[in-house]
């Protein structure tokens, strides 16, 4: 195996091969985890909201009916299922699964806190708390909501809020969508999910 080195020309070829596998077992694993988490508590919202459900098979419904056969689901066709891309936006809002922890790079002074955070300081940042907060979504921020992102001038008015939670678990989500608008969209029956 022949590796470029670039900067990295300290590492024998037996280093960065071990670098590179250990990487990418890491981004499997990691992703694997947080994945399988947001599928199974966005399968618990649609169980809990049989109205979301129902809008849900809805959307599916009406791609299906624009193919002429089923071997026609392709990447196009599941990228429609946009208000189940709502819904898993809206699970990771609600219920956050990973915790965004950063290094502090400098002395940071807490405003009104008499708290300066010294630089190096692992800061770890309340995620739930911040998506739950009233003051970025609302007098109903604890409810689950899929218009926070199915209703475009929701999501343009969330992204701001957004952006601390999709640095870390973006690759999650994306994945999550896929899987979830696949097998939605296999099902095809008139299955629904219920609350144990």
């Amino acid at each position: 195996m022949q590796f470029k080195l670039g900067k990295a020309k300290h590492l024998s070829e037996e280093e960065l091969e071990s670098m590179l596998v250990s990487n990418a077992i890491q981004m499997f694993t990691a992703g694997y985890e947080t994945t399988s988490t947001i599928l199974a508590i966005a399968l618990f919202h649609l169980a809990k909201h049989p109205d979301v459900q129902e809008r849900a098979w809805k959307e599916v419904d009406e791609v299906f009916a624009e193919l002429e056969n089923e071997e026609d689901l392709d990447y196009r066709a599941i990228q429609k299922l946009s208000y189940l891309e709502a819904v898993l936006q809206e699970t990771a809002r609600t219920w956050p699964v990973t915790p965004v922890e950063r290094e502090c790079v400098q002395e940071y002074d807490v405003p009104g806190m008499g708290f300066t955070v010294p630089k190096g300081m692992l800061v770890q940042i309340p995620t739930v708390a911040l998506m739950n907060d009233e003051r970025h979504f609302g007098p109903n921020a604890e409810k689950f909501d899929p218009d926070n992102f199915a209703d475009p001038e929701r999501r343009a008015s969330r992204y701001e809020q957004l952006k601390l939670i999709w640095c870390v678990c973006t690759p999650e989500i994306i994945v999550a969508t896929q899987i979830i608008r696949t097998t939605y969209a296999g099902l095809q029956t008139d299955s629904v999910l219920v609350p144990c």
